[in-house]
């Protein structure tokens, strides 16, 4: 629901998370009313506070404080089930949501973040100088936080390696949040329990938002240890695990929904592979290399499944004079009639009887196309009865499910889909070379050429020497094994001639002997 603005305050709500925090609560309350009095900042501010199932009197007491005050504006709300610190913050965020807020700021009910800086971090916001604002807390000398500190250093090094980001701490708790920003991320996704801050961070960064941190000064209340475990040894572990969890989900090796930012798009774009081994860099070299042997004549290539002709465009750039016709279900874009010299919107899956007459090319290209269909050995037909004169080369490239990441998720019981990778979502046909092999020939095509193909590690890693160094090695272990380190299947084959066409030959030989 929405509130009517009476004006044009921005309204701020202050999400407190509160467990087992009787002795700390009232004197939180007490410093943040004074810090919103002496911020003059003329913003509405709102205090809320979450008792997630409390087993102290931590309800009673900040209730019995809420009556006896008149200046600050306070909610509470009790968990009767303990929902843990993820949970309590999807609560308070969705109230938040509803509520019309223009900003969240999170607190701890223990008072470990000084409330003093809470327009430190609100203005940024509000000003739009940044999307999430968080508390970098500095540590005194002792040598309890000296060991924190290394841990956490450590910690923090790994994950920005890992996410390509450059912050100064992923464990703050003390943050403040655009709504805007809650409204389009899937945070109800996350975890409940504390490294939910972790995976909002990296939603948020894959996001490529604004994050800034403002420094601040840790400090707990002196009756109180401190009831956030941000630097306990099980949750960096969780921490540790969810960030390269979210770095397999964007090499799409392991789907992990809370990445899945694009989750309301119905299209998912497949960009090119360039400057590297891969299905693209093959399909362009072996038309380039076949155009090289007959330089007098214009090839001819059929794209099938070109969405808008950026890997023709790839191709005309190196020769124009190479003729290609798009076919995709999509309807081609001011971009597709750039990339290509033709188009036809077909539904391979459903009308590919509609596929152009293949006499009329030298070139087929079927990239990544037979795993998305329903029935590939009918497709393998209808390119085979449409070559009645002509024998074009067919270049096929799909998934090889046999690659070793798979077998290894197998080894342990899972098998997980995803939004791109071998495990595609929308991949209705897995195939090995084996399989893939053996459907060719019963289909009635030879094997020309038979390839393995690297995994898009430059795709993966922003590290132009990691990548090149995983290719490199990728590309040795193809060598050793095909079927176990190859990522996708590179085939170019012939469709052989009918029994149609083979009775219809003999009989004008026949003929022409008579």
């Amino acid at each position: 629901m929405n509130v009517n603005r009476t004006n044009n305050k921005k309204k701020i709500l202050i999400l407190i998370f509160a467990f087992n925090a009787e002795k700390t609560i009232v004197s939180l309350l007490q410093r943040i009313q004074k810090s919103i009095l002496n911020s003059s900042s003329g913003h509405e501010y709102e205090v809320l506070i979450i008792d997630d199932c409390s087993a102290d009197n931590t309800f009673q007491v900040r209730a019995a404080w809420a009556n006896a005050q008149t200046t600050l504006n306070l909610k509470l709300l009790r968990n009767t089930i303990n929902q843990g610190r993820g949970g309590s913050q999807k609560l308070g965020y969705h109230y938040a949501i509803i509520h019309d807020f223009d900003a969240v700021l999170v607190l701890d009910g223990n008072g470990q973040y000084p409330p003093e800086v809470i327009k430190d971090l609100v203005e940024p916001i509000i000003d739009g100088r940044a999307d999430i604002t968080t508390g970098f807390y500095q540590y005194s000398n002792d040598n309890n936080n000296i060991k924190n500190k290394i841990l956490t250093k450590i910690l923090t090094w790994i994950q920005n390696k890992i996410l390509g980001a450059n912050l100064s701490s992923y464990q703050s708790y003390f943050r403040c949040y655009n709504i805007n920003v809650l409204k389009n991320i899937p945070f109800e996704r996350n975890t409940n329990q504390p490294h939910f801050d972790t995976q909002i961070i990296i939603q948020c960064l894959r996001k490529n938002l604004i994050i800034k941190e403002i420094p601040i000064a840790k400090h707990y209340a002196d009756d109180c240890n401190g009831n956030g475990n941000e630097n306990s040894i099980s949750n960096l572990r969780e921490i540790l695990i969810t960030t390269i969890l979210s770095k397999l989900h964007e090499m799409s090796i392991l789907y992990q929904r809370e990445y899945d930012l694009d989750y309301e798009k119905n299209g998912i774009f497949y960009d090119l592979k360039l400057n590297y081994k891969s299905s693209h860099t093959y399909a362009i070299d072996a038309v380039l290399k076949k155009d090289e042997q007959f330089s007098s004549a214009c090839l001819r290539v059929l794209d099938l499944g070109c969405h808008q002709g950026q890997l023709a465009a790839e191709l005309k750039r190196k020769n124009p004079n190479i003729y290609v016709l798009g076919v995709d279900r999509g309807i081609a874009t001011n971009e597709a009639w750039l990339n290509l010299d033709d188009f036809k919107q077909i539904d391979l899956n459903h009308h590919m009887e509609n596929i152009p007459s293949n006499f009329e090319f030298d070139y087929i290209w079927a990239l990544d196309i037979i795993e998305h269909l329903d029935n590939p050995e009918q497709f393998l037909d209808q390119i085979r009865k449409s070559s009645a004169n002509k024998t074009p080369t067919v270049i096929l490239t799909t998934a090889n499910v046999a690659f070793f990441i798979i077998r290894m998720q197998l080894l342990l019981g899972s098998l997980n889909y995803g939004k791109q990778g071998i495990l595609d979502m929308t991949h209705k046909r897995l195939f090995t070379f084996k399989s893939l092999r053996k459907m060719l020939l019963q289909c009635g095509y030879k094997i020309k050429n038979t390839k393995g193909i690297p995994a898009p590690f430059p795709k993966a890693f922003r590290n132009k020497y990691l990548s090149k160094t995983l290719l490199k090695i990728n590309e040795l272990l193809i060598h050793i094994s095909p079927s176990l380190f190859a990522y996708q299947i590179f085939m170019e084959v012939t469709p052989l001639p009918t029994v149609d066409e083979l009775l219809r030959y003999a009989i004008k030989e026949n003929n022409n002997g008579k």
